[in-house]
Order: structure tokens, then sequence, then C-alpha cells
């Protein structure tokens, strides 16, 4: 060990500093030896620049420390957040939320339909039929809507699970019912392929949302009636039909849920047929107390019948549904059409029994036992499948079904019972369970938007019926005059907005056209409640997404954007250049009122502007909703004094204040300026009067100059 490397006392010092100062030499130098010197004069002036370069003197305020932000990220968006713009509890950038309300598409659905020639159908009134579909709570509306959408979408549908399309909210879906309505237009072949667009509504059926119901039969030309044939009629459907008949709407019935007679009351197929014909009868004479009530003429009075082609027999649980018409049709096919379609059908309903040994049709029974002829042909081959795929094994069943002409694949044998027999009569009916069948039965007794324009405009329109306006609505111009009839607010994915849902009655609606909206209450008289506004968006809604066109002629169903904040329940839109005395549509009449009145206040007054905004949108998108906001009268000085946040107040109007948070005086005027702030900014809560240009509490001024000049 060198000694020279430590001190006396043994600590560690290390060499000399002499080689410390020649390394520095020899990097100052830039690796040069001390004896050499630069070899041009030019390298040295460089040096020298940059020496001078290095040394330049650099105010502090023009330092810069830290890189820009186009700098670090270039091309982002920079934020400048300024001081006190925002509460301290937000963030300066507010997270992205997502909301879990509605369920949409990802991405434009593949369907069987091209959308350009649904745009194209629109300008064809004769192919078109405005639908809705009416029926209580849990009776097969939805599922019925399901089976449309599946044969129009082109998805892997699973068949063994619920879709619901139309319920597209995660309420819906949560509770298993329908809360709002739902509307879709799709393009759908008859048994002749020929396509119809058909825009069909969606109901709720529960009680409650009966204003729901009332705005999708304000926008029908018909109604689809769908019955349990276990529950039959409720009060609440009696009561839909009544507002129904009273709006001159049309009429077919679905006789649903056929299914529970052989699963669940386990009858025989003879009682079976008594049970439909009950449910049918049933309805009927309901029908004719409810024509006699609203004075329907008799010769406009319809009634349903299996043979007058209005009635579907549908078990919307197992995907089956079938007319008398398509059901003979299906035989004749069998037998290579070896008899006549129409002429058997109208054999298959009522006390006709077929006779084996002249092969006719007649009224009484060859034999005792013998069973109509619907029961024959119609319930017990039903049956038949259904005690075959339930209780036979693969193999019998594969050779049972092969003398139908039913081949399911291998593998879905392997499926549960329910979903077997869906297979079963998807393959036995044809497409979509027979969905044809429900297309030609609309066709036949549903009229086109052009056939029923002079119903619908008598019962809607509140203007002269003779006039310009009114005959190019009767008529169905699609170059007259633009008239729109709104009844509905669907809110956007994202929650912020709302869009109008309405039907073109006459004219042509394009977007960028600057329109009249008249509220409900527009009047020659008084025109307050009009606004003009610049159409921004036209959607086709489909459900779970929409369809943007340029322009929606008359007769179809449009979805709005950009004219939402001057709507508030009902409106009728027209051109802005329109200078025709244009009266509005009649507002909904519901059939029922509301029951529950609720008074609600904000806890922390400061939130109250946000309370009545979202007031008045929930009464925006619930039609039977009203909202009246009222100021409490004879409110006492001390609950006004209670109600500010810096002040209070121990007895009445005239008495010695009591300052709690100000250390002001009663008698200085920046106190009574500051108690005048403070009763102005519990206003919402008072009495007040109105002017055209400012407002005066009148009877709290008086309280104000009392109390400040008893205070001095």
């Amino acid at each position: 060990m060198e000694e020279n490397l430590y001190d006396e006392f043994g600590n560690y010092v290390g060499p000399e500093a002499e080689d410390d100062e020649d390394e520095e030499d020899e990097d100052w130098l830039g690796g040069m030896d001390g004896d050499e010197e630069p070899k041009d004069d030019d390298a040295a002036m460089d040096v020298d620049e940059e020496k001078g370069a290095d040394r330049s003197v650099v105010l502090h305020e023009d330092k810069k420390y830290y890189p820009d932000a186009d700098e670090v990220y270039p091309g982002a968006e920079t934020i400048v957040q300024v001081e006190d713009t925002q509460p301290l509890t937000d963030p300066i950038i507010a997270p992205v939320k997502s909301k879990n309300f509605d369920i949409l598409e990802k991405k434009m659905p593949e369907t069987t339909f091209d959308f350009n020639f649904l745009a194209g159908m629109m300008d064809k009134p004769g192919l078109i039929r405005n639908i809705c579909f009416l029926g209580a709570m849990h009776n097969g509306k939805t599922l019925f809507m399901d089976q449309l959408v599946m044969e129009t979408h082109e998805k892997d549908w699973k068949i063994n699970k619920e879709v619901r399309y139309t319920d597209s909210r995660q309420d819906e879906q949560d509770r298993g019912i329908t809360i709002k309505a739902s509307s879709m237009s799709l393009v759908v072949p008859d048994s002749k392929d020929k396509s119809y667009l058909f825009n069909v509504m969606d109901t709720p059926g529960h009680a409650n949302f009966q204003d729901e119901v009332v705005a999708g039969l304000a926008l029908s030309d018909g109604v689809v009636l769908f019955v349990d044939v276990v529950v039959g009629l409720t009060v609440h459907i009696e009561r839909m039909i009544r507002h129904a008949l009273q709006e001159k709407l049309h009429f077919v019935l679905v006789v649903n849920s056929i299914d529970r007679l052989i699963v669940e009351l386990k009858l025989p197929p003879s009682d079976a047929y008594h049970k439909l014909r009950f449910c049918i009868e049933e309805i009927n004479e309901k029908l004719e107390s409810l024509y006699d009530g609203v004075g329907t003429e008799v010769d406009s009075r319809v009634y349903f019948s299996p043979l007058k082609g209005n009635v579907l027999f549908c078990s919307t649980l197992f995907r089956m549904m079938f007319t008398l018409d398509s059901y003979a049709t299906l035989y004749s096919q069998t037998h290579e059409n070896s008899f006549e379609a129409k002429s058997f059908a109208k054999c298959l309903w009522g006390d006709v029994y077929f006779n084996e040994e002249t092969s006719k049709f007649q009224k009484t029974a060859p034999d005792a036992d013998q069973p109509r002829s619907f029961v024959q042909f119609v319930l017990e081959p039903i049956y038949k499948l259904f005690a075959h795929s339930l209780g036979e094994q693969k193999e019998d069943l594969a050779s049972t079904l092969a003398e139908v002409d039913i081949y399911p694949h291998k593998r879905d044998y392997d499926l549960d019972a329910r979903s077997l027999l869906k297979k079963v009569f998807l393959q036995l009916f044809g497409a979509g369970g027979g969905i044809r069948s429900f297309i030609d039965m609309i066709v036949e007794h549903i009229p086109g938007p052009k056939e029923n324009a002079p119903a619908k405009v008598e019962r809607l329109y509140s203007g002269d019926q003779n006039g310009a306006v009114a005959e190019d609505m009767k008529n169905l111009d699609h170059t007259g005059y633009l008239m729109l009839h709104t009844v509905k607010n669907y809110h956007r994915p994202d929650c912020n907005a709302f869009d109008v849902f309405g039907r073109v009655m006459s004219g042509t609606l394009f977007r960028g056209d600057r329109v009249k909206i008249m509220g409900e209450s527009f009047s020659l008289d008084d025109d307050e409640d009009l606004t003009i506004r610049e159409v921004q968006n036209l959607w086709i809604y489909e459900g779970r997404y929409r369809v943007e066109v340029s322009h929606v002629p008359a007769g179809n169903w449009v979805l709005i954007g950009g004219i939402e904040s001057s709507i508030k329940k009902t409106a009728t839109i027209t051109t802005a250049s329109n200078e025709e005395e244009v009266e509005i549509f009649r507002p909904l009449k519901y059939p029922t009122s509301a029951v529950i009145k609720v008074a609600i206040e904000p806890l922390q007054p400061s939130e109250l502007p946000k309370m009545v905004d979202v007031s008045a949108k929930l009464t925006r998108r619930t039609h039977s909703l009203k909202r009246r906001l009222r100021r409490v009268a004879n409110t006492s000085f001390r609950a006004l004094a209670r109600s500010t946040s810096t002040a209070s107040c121990t007895t009445c109007a005239g008495c010695m204040v009591t300052w709690r948070s100000r250390s002001l005086t009663p008698s200085s005027n920046s106190a009574r300026q500051w108690w005048r702030l403070a009763l102005l900014s519990a206003l919402p809560k008072l009495p007040t009067r109105r002017t055209s240009s400012t407002w005066s509490p009148s009877p709290w001024r008086r309280v104000l100059v009392r109390t400040s000049r008893r205070a001095r």
C-alpha cells in the first residue's frame, strides 16, 4: 500500500491533483498534444465563434426551459385552461363517458334489401304500408317483430335466444317489457315475390305506457291486433281499440300463443278449435259494442273471420304463423296442385266436415266421431309434430319428419325441444315460419297511405278541409305544400339531444330545408309558438341503427335532426316560404288521464336550473307527462331569508337582521344592496310581475324598504 494515498489519520485522499489538471488540459485541447497547434486559422475562428454564441446574454423571460406542446405532440389539439373557469371538482380534461343506455349496432348490418332500393320505394305510395302493433303485455308483439327482422337482416341469429330487437334500451332488456315505442322500415316480399315497404311501429303493452301507443296510432294507417288465445282481450286493449276506431284505422287480428293450448292447457284438438273460435267471437262482440259507442256506420264496420283472411294464427314462441289461405296453399303444393287452394281454404273453418267416401266437404258430420275440417287438416298435424318432436328419439323422429318433407340438420337433433320445434316449423311453413302469409294479409286488408289520406287528414288536421293545403294532403301530393306531423322525440345515442319523429303528409322534405315549426299553442291569431329552423339531418329509423337519406316524400315516416329545440310534444312543420294559412295538426288525445301528481324541488337551490332542464326533457320524451312550475305564494320574509346561504332572520319582516357571514351593517348602502341581491337569488320561489323588459317583485320591494328603515 502506497503511503502517499492516505493521510495521517488513515483516510484515503487519492493521487495528487496534477494528473487531473493534465487530463483537463488534454480534454480542453480536444485530444491534441500540448505542443501541437491547430492546422489552419479557419478552424480556430469557428471555435471562437461557437464560444461567442454560447456566451450570448439571454433574458429570463426569453429563456425556454421546456419544449412546446407542438414539439412534443405534433398534430395534437392544445387546450389552454384559463384560471377560474371550471369548478375545482371538475377535471381540466374530463374523461370520456360511455353511456350503457341503448343497445346499438356497431356497424351497418347486412340486409336482404339494399337501402337505395328502400329509398326508391318511398316514392311508390301504393307499395307502402304503415302499421302499428297493438296488444297487451307479453302477447308476442316484440317476438313477432323479431321474425320480421330475422327475415330481412342477415346475421348469425341464435335459434335458442330471444333477441327482442326493437327493445333497444338496456332497461327494456333487463325487465323483459317494451317501454318506448320503436319503429322499423323494412322491405319484405309477399307470396308472389313482390316487394313492399313496411313501416312498423312496435308499441308497449303495459297500461302505463299508453301514450306511446297513441303516438304510434297517429302515424299509422292500420292496426295489427295481437291477442293471446288463452288470456283474450284486456280492459286496457279495449280502450285502445276504441281510440283506434275513433281514428278510423283498419284492423287485422293475430291470434297468438296457440302453442299454449297444446303444451300448457293440454287440450285435445277439438277443444282447441272451440277455444280459438270462442276467442274470435268474443273479440267481435266487443267490437260490436265499441262500434256502437263510437258511432261507426254499419257499412264501415269490419269483423274478424278466418274465412275473410284477416285472421292470422300464430305462435311467436315457436316461430310459426299461417292463415287459412296459406295453409291451403301448403296442402295444394304438397299434392302437386291437384286442387284449388282458395276453394279448399273456404272449407277449413266452421261446421264443415270432410267425407272420405265421397271426397267432398259437407256441413253435417258423416260420423259421430268425425272432426271438423279445421281440426282434421290444421290442428291434428300440428299436434302430431309437437308429440313426435317431444317424445321420439333421434332416429325415429328423423324418419317421421321425412314423411312430410322436413329434413333438419343432424346437429339440430342435439338442440333442446323448443329449438328443435322452431327448426321444424321454419321448414314446414317456409321462409320466416310463414311470414309471407302475414305480408299477404296486410297488403290485402290494410290500405296504403294514399288510400287512407282523406280519412287521416279529416281526423288530424284542424284547418280548412277544402283549402289548398288540405287538398294536397288528401291527394298525397309529393310536389305540393310540405306538411309534416311530428308525434315523438327520440334521444340521440349520446343522450345530448333529441331527434323528431313524424310522418310526411304532403310534399317532400329535403335535408337543408328551412321550415316553420308550429307548436301545439300556435294559431293564426297568436303565432308566438312558431319558430324557423333548418333541417340538418334526415334518417330512416331502424330501432338499433339509422339510415341517412337526402329527402323523404309524402306517406313515409322520417326522423329529423336539428329542429328539436323548439318542439315540446307534437308539432306541425311546413316550409318557411309557405304563405298559405296553415293550421296545426290536433294534439294527441289519450283515453285516460294521469292520476299521480308529484311535487319535487332541489335539495340545493343552486341546482334549480338543472332540475328545470331535466323536467323539460322528461316532458318532451314522455307524452302523458305534464309539467307545471309553481312559485310558492305568501312566502314569509323569514322563510325567504333562510333560503339564502349568507343571511338569516330571527323574526318576521321589520326585525333587526342578523348578518352572519358578512361584516355589514344594516344601515349601510352596501348591506341593503347585498340583501336585494340575496332576494333576487331566491326569485324562482317568489311571485313576480312580468313586464316586457324588466321584472319587479313589488310585494317584496316594500319589505326591503321597511326593513332597511327600521334597521336604521
